[in-house]
């Protein structure tokens, strides 16, 4: 119920009347207030989990644990092999 039409409507009809003025306004207050924390209620953010990736090395394909990534593995004479080996960061000493 918009409040401005009631207003106008009572005071062309001439039946002013301060207590139905602050009815209706509380009225319009009540419903603002549950529009307000209707829209507050947002869904919680779901985290996106990065897929895991995959090394292929001579052993077979397996996924990589955190913290390490693949790079391709070279024989001795430096010729590329066509499998992947896994570099992890060494642990942080204290």
């Amino acid at each position: 119920m918009n409040w401005k039409i009631v207003l106008a409507a009572t005071i062309a009809l001439g039946f002013l009347d301060f207590g139905a003025l602050f009815a209706v306004e509380m009225a319009v207050a009540g419903d603002t207030a549950t529009l307000s924390a209707a829209t507050k209620k947002k869904k919680a953010a779901t985290r996106q989990q990065e897929p895991n990736q995959v090394a292929c090395t001579e052993l077979g394909c397996h996924p990589i644990p955190r913290g390490c990534h693949p790079q391709t593995g070279y024989n001795w004479d430096g010729m590329p092999t066509g499998f992947d080996m896994v570099v992890c960061q060494p642990p942080r000493v204290r």
